[in-house]
């Protein structure tokens, strides 16, 4: 999270739940990280990891404004 320049943390915590009904959740898909989620579980894992949230808020972009140059003129320029 340190290293994202483009979001900063809003609060991280422990999730609180079924935590079988999460492991479950978590391994029924079939993409690559539940695939290998899926031999940790086998092996015992949830007893020893848990779930964690990161909330995070996407940073407003600096808005950086050029130079403005103004230039004033007198009304009375001239009259003198």
């Amino acid at each position: 999270m340190n290293q994202s320049k483009g979001a900063e943390p809003v609060s991280i915590y422990e999730m609180k739940g079924d935590t079988d009904a999460l492991w479950a959740d978590r391994i029924s898909g079939e993409n690559e990280c539940a695939v290998k989620d899926r031999k940790s579980v086998k092996a015992g894992g949830p007893k020893y990891l848990n779930f964690i949230a990161f909330v995070l808020r996407k940073k407003q972009a600096e808005k950086r404004l050029g130079a403005v140059h103004f230039r004033f003129h007198r009304k009375d320029r001239g009259k003198r």
